[in-house]
């Protein structure tokens, strides 16, 4: 499930912004997601049970970096779509100093967010299973 930062007005960090269905199981489920596949595999596969959908509003990552103080540590976990924030981040804009996501298909980290961020000057600091952390250099 995205963050949620109340002091954004409860709202849900995506790419974009607007708004995004989300797949909730009952109660309160890690298992709730933003990728249909992915409540559709824990339903009809890990027997979670059934899900429903809800339309929650989204605020894009930039605009949620922009309302915060300098962000020194982010670790994103959304289920399948952390891939597309990391691609959306303005690291010009925002350089977090570290950044802490998952990729559970791609080791480490699809080649578009290798290049990216080997271009803001990230290296790769660990993998561990799928989550994949880099860290800005310090320039002198």
């Amino acid at each position: 499930m995205p963050c949620v930062d109340r002091r954004c007005g409860g709202q849900a960090a995506n790419c974009g912004g607007g708004g995004v269905e989300i797949y909730k199981f009952p109660g309160w489920s890690d298992l709730n997601t933003l990728d249909y596949a992915t409540a559709k595999f824990y339903r009809d596969k890990k027997g979670a049970g059934p899900f429903r959908t809800a339309t929650i509003k989204t605020i894009g990552i930039n605009q949620l970096l922009a309302q915060l103080p300098p962000v020194n540590f982010l670790n994103i976990d959304i289920e399948g779509l952390d891939d597309e924030v990391v691609a959306a981040i303005d690291l010009a804009q925002y350089p977090i100093d570290a950044i802490l996501y998952e990729d559970n298909v791609n080791w480490q980290g699809s080649d578009k967010i290798q290049k990216k961020m080997r271009a803001h000057g990230y290296t790769l600091l660990f993998i561990s299973g799928g989550s994949i952390c880099y860290v800005k250099q310090a320039t002198n």
